[in-house]
């Protein structure tokens, strides 16, 4: 979102109004995290995460499919326009207030600092190598790859492979303590069962009867704080 005035440039639009939309663009995505709020309360982390980047993939796809009618089709640019737009409410509601949620929830109480840093560094690094790809693809030719607005469809590609590791490996740590947590993870509960599974059996089990005994006061202050 960094390149919003390059990219509604890319959709033809003057440079007036590439920075209007800009502007528009980032008060949409204010109203999208306060709305995050309430959406995470009531349908959980997984699912925002991962309807919303079903959203943004369909949303992507339409961008980048209406590029290669509109060049001289100024409806059409207008199009992709409102789309981006709208791209940048379901990511304010969705994706992207959610991941600061999910770090401090998802990590060990005991690895928590350690996890959060490394998340932090792993995102610094990714934002260099987008930024990187996003100002090539945006870049007319010859210096640039000249792909404009049809780009939208590489990052359709991208957002796909996110899909399936979020459905495969993204936990919904929803009404969950942080102890939940540790003892899920440690009996290897698949991540799409998170939510339904009963993890006063789990605790029952002799080994995390054991395990709880090693750790009692750190577990005990664990139990109390649930994700809202």
């Amino acid at each position: 979102m960094g390149y919003s005035p390059v990219v509604y440039k890319a959709c033809g639009l003057e440079g007036d109004w590439a920075f209007n939309m800009t502007i528009i663009q980032y008060c949409i995505n204010i109203v999208g995290a306060v709305l995050a709020w309430w959406f995470m309360h009531l349908s959980g982390r997984r699912s925002l995460y991962l309807y919303g980047c079903m959203a943004l993939l369909l949303l992507l796809i339409s961008i980048g499919s209406t590029a290669f009618i509109s060049s001289t089709n100024k409806p059409a640019q207008w199009g992709m326009a409102i789309q981006h737009l709208l791209y940048t409410f379901v990511y304010g509601c969705t994706i992207g207030p959610v991941c600061f949620s999910l770090i401090t929830e998802m990590s060990s109480m005991r690895l928590k600092t350690k996890t959060i840093v490394l998340a932090r560094i792993t995102y610094n690094i990714g934002s260099i190598v987008v930024n990187n790809i996003a100002n090539f693809q945006l870049t007319p030719k010859p210096t640039g790859w000249g792909w404009g607005a049809k780009s939208a469809l590489f990052w359709a590609g991208s957002t796909f492979l996110c899909i399936i590791w979020i459905y495969l490996e993204m936990p919904e740590p929803k009404g969950r303590t942080y102890c939940d947590m540790d003892i899920m993870f440690e009996h290897k509960i698949s991540a799409r069962k998170f939510s339904k599974t009963n993890v006063a059996e789990l605790a029952s089990r002799p080994e995390e009867n054991a395990e709880a005994e090693n750790n009692g006061t750190e577990l005990g202050n664990m139990d109390g704080r649930t994700n809202p």
